[in-house]
């Protein structure tokens, strides 16, 4: 039999408030986007990922900014 108090769980909270996003990200404007996404580098814990929603996530923000390119970025997000 499993005693419900000798499980350790963790919430998802704590893995938020001890996560951050670090990198760099193309300044909007005039010549400085791309026409295809060949600049876009997403990394977790120092680790490459494809995951293309979140790709997406920041196309869409920046083209409130820079409607005719997306942006060139490398970003790492940290998550213990």
């Amino acid at each position: 039999n499993i005693d419900v108090n000798d499980i350790k769980l963790t919430t998802l909270s704590d893995y938020i408030h001890n996560s951050s996003i670090s990198g760099y990200i193309s300044k909007p404007g005039v010549g400085v986007g791309r026409s295809d996404n060949d600049r876009q580098f997403l990394f977790c814990n120092g680790r490459p990922i494809d995951l293309p929603k979140v790709i997406k996530i920041f196309n869409e923000v920046w083209r409130k900014y820079e409607m005719k390119n997306k942006p060139a970025f490398i970003v790492n997000i940290n998550i213990p």
